[in-house]
């Protein structure tokens, strides 16, 4: 889950010491240069002139929505965002929006007032901003890439990840610089999801759940570690499974599993749970216990378990780096940690 709250952003002398820090500083972003508020209002304005149709009263009555709401519509939780989608539903307002599974005119009028391109799309300053805030190294949704900013030269940032939006944009275009629908991730997952309909009840939103709770990976082999040698290692048939970890839990995790092919995915990294399985024939529990009684050898055993296993061992650094929560999960279930 991200916790902005916990993040460490990019700028260790950043002045965001809590959530709506943040959040304040966000929407102040939207007052300066490009005002989506304002290109509301201007175009209200211009809605009303000329002759009126049932259509055009309809997309008035929208902007002045939209306009009226514009600071809550930044800032909504996901469940908030979610009604929002619904009253739209209800008023019969979508349909002027998004039809015959394209985005209307007035669709991609809104996407252009609310100026998502102009803020957020390349390398545009309001998007490494908000990334630089984040910090994630690693996509929410897969765990399986990158989702870096890296430093282009002294002077500037370069994005190494897409903004993915949990409502789409195409969808929902007032929906698009909503804080809490800007997830970084990696390009597979933004493509593989795409413009499909997503809901809070069956699928995964980053902000809203930690889907580490769900599920774990589970390393199918044969057999007990402790009766391998390192070369019977080698000749294991892997397969790498996702386990639901609660049996309520199982239609969601079937569900993500479909949506970002992660057993597919994760089974393309059987060599790094060989690796496990080797350093779990090797580094024994009395093993484990000799190393850490050497003095001055660790400081502590979170940066001894980090040197066994290559990577972070404690659940909320998952999203430091990829293949984080596969490899704690491995690791977990041969003993290694």
């Amino acid at each position: 889950m991200i916790l902005i709250s916990n993040i460490e952003p990019v700028d260790l002398l950043s002045p965001y010491k809590k959530i709506s820090d943040l959040e304040a500083d966000y929407l102040l972003k939207f007052q300066s240069n490009y005002k989506p508020k304002e290109a509301l209002v201007k175009a209200i304005s211009n809605k009303r002139k000329g002759k009126s149709t049932h259509k055009k009263m309809t997309e008035l009555a929208i902007l002045n929505y939209l306009e009226n709401e514009f600071d809550k519509i930044v800032l909504k939780k996901p469940k908030d965002l979610n009604d929002i989608i619904s009253y739209f539903n209800k008023r019969g307002w979508q349909k002027f929006i998004y039809e015959n599974d394209k985005t209307t005119a007035f669709g991609k009028q809104l996407l252009e007032i609310f100026g998502y391109s102009k803020k957020f799309r390349s390398q545009v300053k309001r998007g490494i901003w908000l990334a630089k805030q984040l910090n994630l190294k690693s996509c929410p949704y897969c765990n399986a890439q990158y989702t870096l900013i890296a430093s282009a030269d002294t002077r500037k940032y370069i994005a190494k990840f897409q903004f993915d939006h949990f409502f789409s944009k195409d969808k929902f275009p007032y929906l698009s610089i909503s804080l809490y629908n800007l997830i970084p991730s990696c390009a597979n997952c933004n493509i593989t999801k795409s413009k499909k309909l997503l809901n809070l009840k069956d699928h995964y939103h980053p902000y809203f759940l930690d889907f580490s709770l769900y599920f774990k990976f589970y390393l199918k082999y044969n057999p007990d570690p402790k009766k391998l040698t390192i070369s019977q290692v080698r000749t294991q048939n892997f397969e790498i499974e996702l386990v639901p970890k609660h049996s309520g839990s199982k239609a969601f995790v079937d569900e993500h599993n479909k949506l970002y092919h992660i057993k597919g995915v994760f089974n393309r990294h059987q060599d790094i749970a060989e690796d496990l399985l080797m350093k779990a024939v090797i580094y024994t529990n009395h093993l484990q216990k000799a190393h850490l009684k050497i003095e001055g050898l660790f400081p502590d055993r979170s940066v001894y378990l980090r040197y066994l296993i290559g990577g972070f061992s404690s659940e909320r650094d998952i999203l430091k780096r990829p293949l984080t929560k596969f490899t704690q999960d491995i690791a977990k279930q041969l003993k290694l940690i």
